[in-house]
This record gives structure tokens, C-alpha cells and sequence, in this order.
């Protein structure tokens, strides 16, 4: 029985498929994160500052003290909350239980 030339080529092809998304993967996160980040702080004080409130009130009326309905849109929204340079200690204290979950 002969045995596939590209047999032994797979394994290694995986393995450098998988070392360049492990190292592309932190500088996918942080462009993202950046790039939120920087959106919001573009916008006029006053929207980013409404848009903060809705956020967090829809945050809090659909996943904070009960079972969230959807828990992966939670985890999307606490993270989106948590780009905001107006997330303070209050918003952090009901955004990071969240993230942290997701992390898991």
C-alpha cells in the first residue's frame, strides 16, 4: 500500500494555518477595538452621550437581573457599552460580568 505524498504536508499545513490566525487574531481585536472606540469618541458629546443612555437602558432592561433572552446579543451590548469613554464604575459593574462570561 503506497502511501499519500500530501498526507504528511496536511498536517503541517494546518499547523501554519492555525499559528497565522493565533497571531493574526490579536491584531484583528485590537483594529476592531480601535475602530469602535475612535468612532464613538468622533461623534458630538451630546449624541455619543444619548446614544450611551439608550444603550445602557436597553442593556439593562433586557439582560441585567433576570434571564437574558438572548445572552450572546448581552454579551455584543455589555462590550459595545464598554467602549464608551462614558462607561463609568455603575456601567462597568453591570457591563463586565457579562464579558467575562463570554470569555469562558
Amino acid at each position: 500500500m503506497e502511501s499519500n505524498p500530501d498526507s504528511k504536508s496536511l498536517p503541517r499545513s494546518w499547523r501554519r494555518f492555525v499559528l497565522a490566525a493565533l497571531l493574526l487574531l490579536p491584531v484583528v481585536w485590537f483594529t476592531i477595538h480601535l475602530g469602535t472606540r475612535s468612532r464613538l469618541e468622533a461623534l458630538a458629546p451630546d449624541e455619543r452621550a444619548e446614544l450611551f443612555r439608550a444603550t445602557l437602558t436597553a442593556f439593562r432592561t433586557e439582560c441585567v437581573g433576570r434571564e437574558p433572552i438572548d445572552l450572546e446579543r448581552c454579551r455584543e451590548n455589555a462590550a459595545f457599552l464598554l467602549e464608551f469613554p462614558d462607561c463609568d464604575r455603575a456601567c462597568h459593574s453591570v457591563a463586565d460580568p457579562f464579558v467575562a462570561k463570554g470569555a469562558k
